[in-house]
């Protein structure tokens, strides 16, 4: 499920980038903040459940900074 949901996000967020970059369309620049975090975030709960907690803490990291 982890796997699915990653794959639809990464979708989402190259669609909203090309859109962006196609059109010159700025309103959407809160959308491309939004998703690639949240792919973040389902990235580092698929590590976690995976149990590698290094590359865990490193998508945590990278959330944040």
């Amino acid at each position: 499920m982890l796997a699915i949901t990653r794959v639809v996000l990464a979708v989402i967020c190259i669609g909203i980038f090309n859109y962006a970059s196609i059109t010159g369309n700025d309103n959407v620049l809160s959308y491309m903040l939004l998703f690639p975090g949240t792919l973040m975030l389902v990235t580092g709960a698929a590590e976690l459940k995976v149990n590698r907690w290094r590359s865990f803490h490193l998508s945590l990291l990278h959330l944040y900074y």
